[in-house]
């Protein structure tokens, strides 16, 4: 089982990337993002059963360069979700705003 720990920091980039295409698009999201290390991820993952992605018809494609799919394994939802929150903390960590009530006590 993969866990966040065993993602590189590009593989964690691609995870958020694709659960956001997910989430946003239906699963359509544009190669053209993606560089080679990427795509070489996206290879490896599928044959792990990770994810599964490939083209859309042409005549179905939703904008010219929007042109591929990608669904995601029930471990590589967790996996995002787990890495979306750890990013909003470490974001929230280092956040320079305060809140109104943390106002009224500094």
């Amino acid at each position: 089982m993969t866990t966040l720990k065993n993602l590189s920091r590009a593989e964690k980039s691609l995870l958020l990337y694709l659960e956001a295409q997910c989430v946003d698009y239906g699963g359509s999201f544009e190669q053209i993002r993606l560089n080679d290390d990427d795509r070489s991820i996206l290879g490896r993952w599928k044959s792990e059963s990770f994810i599964d992605y490939g083209r859309i018809a042409s005549d179905d494609w939703p904008t010219k360069t929007r042109c591929y799919w990608v669904t995601l394994s029930d471990e590589a939802w967790a996996l995002a979700h787990e890495e979306r929150l750890a990013r909003f903390q470490r974001m929230y960590e280092k956040r320079p705003w305060s809140t109104t009530v943390e106002a009224r006590y500094e």
